[in-house]
């Protein structure tokens, strides 16, 4: 069992990554292994609407999007995160997701992958911004069928120790992380 961090923050080390790897402590809590694409260290181009996909591979760019690629078959879980950039995931994520494209028919993403979905944010206001949220788990499950076990948010999030000194959210990271492993 294989569960899959995607730090969609520049800031590897940030409030974005260490949700993540307390939702795959309690993951690999459980006996699962895990990994992390810090999407920010790698090199990754966005989609050129080439359509090879479409032709029965999956994409043709080389980048470090490969890595993915070439695991994908083994992940069992997700665990999506990003900071809040003016309204929105990060560039960082968008392009990652924007690159799914190749899973769309007639690839498929394989199936029984389960996620979880964090955002960290500096503005108040404790649902400012649900619709991205909402917006990650609508494009998880209509297009690729992946089911989002629970959702993270930290609002007025000041760095890493924001988020680390909130015992509630980390105890729920950990729990959510549980939860994502199937026996």
């Amino acid at each position: 069992m294989l569960a899959a961090g995607i730090n969609g923050s520049p800031n590897a080390q940030g409030s974005t990554g260490t949700l993540i790897q307390e939702v795959l402590k309690g993951y690999r809590s459980k006996g699962g292994d895990s990994i992390v694409f810090n999407l920010g260290d790698m090199d990754i181009h966005p989609c050129k609407a080439c359509m090879s996909c479409k032709k029965g591979t999956l994409c043709v760019i080389e980048d470090d999007m490969q890595e993915f690629y070439g695991k994908s078959a083994d992940i069992d879980a997700l665990v999506l995160g990003s900071p809040v950039y003016l309204d929105h995931v990060s560039a960082q994520l968008k392009i990652f997701m924007d690159r799914l494209y190749c899973f769309l028919s007639p690839n498929t993403y394989p199936g029984g992958t389960k996620a979880v979905v964090c955002i960290t944010y500096g503005a108040g206001g404790e649902n400012s911004y649900d619709y991205i949220l909402e917006w990650i788990r609508e494009r998880l499950s209509y297009y690729f069928g992946i089911e989002t076990v629970g959702m993270l948010k930290k609002a007025a999030c000041s760095g890493r120790s924001s988020v680390e000194g909130d015992a509630g959210l980390m105890q729920r990271a950990f729990e959510l992380g549980t939860q994502l492993y199937r026996e």
